[in-house]
């Protein structure tokens, strides 16, 4: 299929850690040779002072260009291949990402790794229903 998507079927939730790990669902198999647009919705939620970042593992000669939707006021590039989301204890936040997913030749599995920006025992939580999607161009 030209299109493949990735659904969280439940809540995940993360709490005193800063360390990048794999999320439970989001991850989708990449063909090699092959190029991709990329989008990206995160429902998420947490303390106001931990935020969350996220980050992406790719086959070693992928590329993935990627940022968010400019008039989200809610994510902060921290480096080339990591963005802080800003969240608040009281409401959900959403994030949308958007890129392209240039393979070569070794194929592989494009995955979602996230984790707490700053240590709090207040879990943040991606939710049910965030979602990757990616289209073969």
């Amino acid at each position: 299929s030209p299109i493949s998507t990735a659904v969280k079927t439940t809540d995940e939730g993360r709490a005193n850690t800063t360390t990048l790990t794999n999320d439970a669902h989001l991850f989708l198999p990449v063909e090699a040779n092959t190029i991709y647009g990329f989008t990206m919705t995160i429902l998420h939620s947490g303390s106001s002072q931990a935020d969350s970042k996220i980050s992406f593992t790719a086959p070693a000669n992928a590329e993935l260009a990627w940022t968010w939707d400019n008039d989200s006021p809610f994510a902060i590039r921290d480096s080339l291949n990591t963005i802080r989301m800003v969240s608040t204890a009281s409401s959900n936040r959403i994030g949308t990402f958007l890129g392209v997913l240039t393979v070569g030749d070794i194929a592989g599995v494009l995955r979602l790794l996230w984790a707490q920006n700053t240590l709090r025992s207040t879990p943040t939580v991606f939710a049910k229903g965030t979602y990757i999607k990616l289209v073969k161009l």
